[in-house]
């Protein structure tokens, strides 16, 4: 039984390296310090020499760590930086010692104005760490978070009439930027970015990083009539944007938009929520779902469903159509 201190550089942790009990060992003891690396080495050799199993053995950051390490797994960077912020806080707690209590702690702590939805997401990517550390028999009986499944959703979209109170309403400077938002789908990052290069004659080009590794995604949404008017409207100008970022910067937009909502009587209608509305009156109108998904820039059917929201009386119309 022998191990040893390595690491790569003065700025890494020291890592454990060698064999204990006729299996490899190689992990980090996430010290920096070489004395606290030694004192977790001295702790490990007594829980391996006292037969402890390995989820005694193990905390949930080393859980976490050999998920990251999965095989062909491709994470968002927003999952990914959830998943270091678990490693982080649960760095020093033993696998069978995890607890709901810890959970709560945790919940308390990160997610205290957050939703229900979104607690429930995070807590299944842990739960995903787990499955796969036990699938790989890494650990075994390794408690599982519980949470609360709550419906909380809210209606994300206006029917047509809303929308055209909607955009009577907004001041003259924003009418055309939230035009084109209802009547493309994209993002207000997407048409913010829109250089007069992307304006073709039938079509808005939109350009977007996505992904883990940031791929480059780029797709052409053709041109409603009314989008067609405020493009027409504008200056052209070879090379600049063709809504310049200093008039509509996301504050201003937000701003905007919170003071719509609030003179229309519109409750819970975020900005992000206008793609809702595109998905869903196309999804309305009969549209094909894949030509919906395209059209919003999405890589797969299962991500459009979660924008596309209809109601009992569409169900009879889709009915009517045989």
């Amino acid at each position: 039984m022998a191990l040893k201190l390595t690491r790569r550089d003065d700025s890494s942790a020291w890592q454990m390296v060698g064999t204990v009990g006729g299996q490899r060992v190689r992990r980090s003891t996430r010290c920096k310090d070489y004395g606290r690396a030694e004192q977790f080495m001295a702790q490990f050799y007594y829980d391996a020499m006292n037969d402890k199993t390995n989820r005694e053995l193990y905390t949930i950051a080393d859980l976490v760590d050999a998920y990251l390490k999965k095989p062909g797994l491709r994470l968002g960077l927003r999952s990914h930086n959830i998943l270091l912020r678990m490693q982080d806080y649960w760095k020093d707690v033993r696998a069978h010692l995890f607890c709901q209590e810890s959970v709560n702690r945790y919940i308390k702590r990160f997610h205290s104005k957050n939703k229900a939805n979104t607690i429930e997401r995070e807590l299944r990517q842990l739960n995903a760490v787990i499955n796969y550390c036990e699938q790989s028999r890494m650990v075994s009986g390794i408690f599982r978070p519980i949470f609360d499944r709550i419906d909380d959703a809210r209606v994300r979209w206006l029917e047509p009439g809303e929308r055209e109170a909607y955009l009577a309403e907004a001041d003259a400077l924003y009418r055309g930027f939230l035009t084109v938002l209802f009547y493309t789908g994209c993002r207000i990052g997407e048409l913010r970015n829109l250089t007069w290069q992307d304006v073709t004659e039938d079509a808005l080009v939109f350009r977007h990083w996505k992904g883990q590794p940031r791929k480059l995604r780029v797709r052409a949404v053709p041109m409603h009539d009314k989008v067609r008017e405020v493009i027409g409207s504008l200056t052209r100008e070879p090379g600049r944007k063709v809504f310049p970022k200093r008039w509509y910067n996301y504050g201003r937009v937000y701003k905007e938009h919170m003071r719509i909502c609030e003179a229309l009587g519109i409750e819970d209608f975020k900005p992000h929520d206008i793609r809702h509305t595109f998905g869903t009156l196309l999804a309305r109108q009969c549209a094909n779902p894949w030509h919906i998904s395209k059209l919003m820039g999405h890589s797969s059917l299962q991500t459009s469903q979660r924008y596309i929201h209809l109601a009992a009386q569409d169900f009879d119309g889709a009915v009517s159509l045989l």
